[in-house]
């Protein structure tokens, strides 16, 4: 149960790092966001989550 807990959090925080690197840049003032971890989002390199995240920004515009 550990292991999983820390998986969860690890995840949480790279998300939660992303999120305030790209949505000062890409993210509409007054809105709300909800970032959704995959299990791959721990493992992921960071370029690679960046990109996707940004992705996931513009296909709201």
């Amino acid at each position: 149960m550990k292991t999983f807990m820390s998986a969860l959090q690890q995840r949480k925080e790279r998300l939660r790092a992303c999120a305030q690197a790209l949505l000062p840049i890409g993210g509409k003032p007054g809105h709300d966001y909800v970032f959704i971890a995959r299990n791959s989002t721990a493992k992921a390199k960071w370029a690679h989550l960046l990109k996707d995240v940004e992705k996931a920004l513009e296909s709201l515009q």
